[in-house]
């Protein structure tokens, strides 16, 4: 995925967070759960978890991996566009919002995002090559749509045995 700078935002939401932290969540704050990581280390966001019944995109949340140690900062910035220069996208999907917008948190710092209700075009943009070497993650939210649900797991999926 390549790099590229936009124009300047129309709109923004900042945190800076210090170390030591290992991951980044924009989430609807009405969920009561977390994605969920696999046994991929390479992986940079997650999106998934058990209690969630529909199996795939939009999700009701992300978290972005980056591992800082004690001291060191990350700048997350959550905007309409790419906003800093040098920046390389490693992940893009579909979120869905409920009526109480996001919540963007890393560390011990948040921010809430008042953004209304329905589905939104997501990307991830990092600047380092590694979760451990990344000092800078920008979030895109695309345009919204109305809301809507995906598909439910095939697992779930009435009449189907379990697991």
């Amino acid at each position: 995925m390549s790099s590229s700078a936009g124009p300047v935002p129309d709109w923004i939401y900042a945190l800076v967070a210090a170390g030591p932290l290992d991951e980044i969540v924009l989430l609807d704050p009405a969920w009561q759960g977390a994605p969920v990581w696999d046994d991929d280390a390479t992986q940079w966001v997650a999106t998934d978890a058990p209690e969630l019944i529909m199996g795939c995109p939009p999700w009701p949340g992300l978290a972005v991996r980056a591992v800082l140690p004690d001291g060191d900062v990350v700048v997350v910035t959550l905007a309409d566009r790419v906003v800093p220069p040098g920046m390389r996208e490693v992940f893009r999907s579909e979120l869905i919002v409920g009526r109480h917008g996001l919540w963007l948190g890393a560390g011990g710092e948040h921010v809430d995002v008042p953004v209304p209700s329905g589905n939104y075009p997501v990307a991830v943009w990092v600047d380092g090559a590694t979760p451990e070497a990344t000092r800078n993650v920008c979030l895109v939210l695309g345009p919204w749509s109305e809301r809507r649900l995906g598909g439910e797991r095939a697992s779930r999926a009435r009449g189907a045995a379990a697991p």
